[in-house]
């Protein structure tokens, strides 16, 4: 299991390994079956070739081989675009259909094929594949009614009225095709427009989480830069303060209404008030009888 996990992802489309990818579902879709009928159709065309042998059905052998080689192209070059992958997978299991119808006969596995065609075809291509394989679908029935007509599958055929017969199969077959093709196809379009919207709402949310994120970020720089600001002001003040009071000389701090508002330490020392003394005075209490007057 772990070496089909290790191919399976080695050459996954980056659709498939992006999850946020627009087209993440279909590109899943289809690269799980190509990846799984590489397998498949390898271990039933060995089991089944004996019976090829048996009855010649060359034809059959030659157009499994053809798609099996179709597979493993795309599957080894994920690098081929989407559409055109999708329209080959379609195509390829419409010519397996046509291979095996033309080989035994409308009658055995015609509904079968078709109808996997037009359904295959709608859920990878959307509107222009359910309708192009409805187009296609209606024609090899029309195709094959005049084959039958003409008696091509004279030897392989169970029943003396073959075109009747076929008739009343196409009928079901063609309105179960249409219906089933375009329910399908309804249905495929809503679940994808519901995925395009879900990625579109977290595309946006995912964007205001990253704006939020980048705020914070923002503002945790601010408020470092703040408290930065507010301890080196801190700092200078220690240096003013410290370089204020252990200055030699006296030196007072006033308003602008003469009020002293701070001394130091030498003013103290040289006048003989207390700091808290020198704030209830002005410059004019402590200055000289004759400079006042």
């Amino acid at each position: 299991l772990s070496f089909f996990r290790r191919l399976y992802f080695r050459f996954a489309p980056q659709g498939v390994l992006d999850p946020d990818d627009m087209n993440h579902w279909k590109e899943t879709i289809l690269y799980r079956f190509i990846f799984f009928s590489v397998f498949f159709v390898f271990i039933v065309g060995a089991a089944n070739f004996p019976s090829v042998i048996k009855h010649d059905y060359w034809v059959i052998a030659g157009m499994i081989s053809i798609a099996y080689l179709g597979c493993l192209l795309m599957l080894f070059f994920p690098a081929i675009g989407y559409k055109k992958r999708a329209t080959a997978t379609s195509l390829l299991i419409y010519t397996v259909g046509i291979s095996i119808i033309y080989s035994v006969g409308p009658f055995v596995a015609s509904r079968e094929w078709l109808l996997s065609f037009s359904v295959i075809a709608s859920i990878l291509l959307g509107w222009p594949g359910a309708i192009g394989s409805i187009i296609i679908n209606t024609t090899t029935l029309v195709g094959i009614g005049i084959l039958l007509k003409t008696g091509y599958w004279k030897g392989a055929l169970f029943t003396d009225e073959p075109l009747f017969f076929w008739f009343q199969i196409s009928s079901d077959l063609f309105f179960i095709n249409i219906f089933t093709t375009l329910f399908v196809t309804f249905l495929f379009k809503k679940i994808e427009k519901s995925d395009r919207e879900a990625k579109a709402t977290s595309t946006l949310l995912l964007n205001e989480q990253k704006k939020l994120i980048e705020a914070k970020r923002k503002l945790e720089n601010e408020f470092l830069e703040h408290k930065q600001t507010e301890n080196e002001l801190r700092e200078s003040e220690k240096r003013f303060r410290m370089l204020f009071d252990e200055a030699p000389d006296a030196i007072f701090i006033a308003a602008l209404d003469d009020r002293i508002i701070d001394t130091n330490t030498a003013a103290s020392k040289m006048l003989g008030y207390t700091r808290k003394k020198f704030q209830t005075m002005t410059i004019a209490d402590i200055q000289a009888p004759q400079v006042r007057g």
